[in-house]
């Protein structure tokens, strides 16, 4: 039997911002929790992803994917559809999303910029396999 697709994303991406936000706190082995990256709110409700003790990424919420530009926005659809969940890093939402843009198979790229910035060697390929 013959498969056939028609629009192939190959270019996919799943920014840190849009995965759960225990990601690696539930999947890391046990010897990694306390460097694990986590999201922490601070006292003015901002989100900030941490690890190994301090802040990770100067890609955070504000700004990106915000304002005219917002391919949400223009979609008519929540980029947190549900309390930390982001349709980007859900794969529910994320076919409905193929589904409502014509897209039948996506290759999606996890944050590997910024997993690459972790300085422990061992804790930076344990990342690397949650995603």
């Amino acid at each position: 039997m013959e498969k056939k697709f028609g629009v192939i994303s190959a270019d996919g991406h799943c920014r840190l911002m849009h995965l759960p936000f225990d990601l690696w706190t539930t999947r890391l082995p046990r010897k990694f929790q306390d460097a694990a990256p986590r999201v922490v709110k601070s006292g003015d409700g901002t989100r900030q992803w941490i690890v190994e003790g301090r802040p990770w990424s100067g890609v955070g919420w504000s700004g990106v994917g915000r304002g005219p530009v917002s391919c949400y926005a223009r979609a008519g659809v929540a980029e947190e559809p549900e309390p930390g969940i982001f349709r980007a890093g859900n794969a529910r939402y994320r076919c409905e999303d193929m589904d409502r843009d014509g897209v039948d198979a996506e290759l999606v790229n996890g944050p590997y910029e910024q997993i690459s910035a972790i300085k422990a060697p061992e804790l930076r390929v344990a990342c690397v396999r949650v995603v």
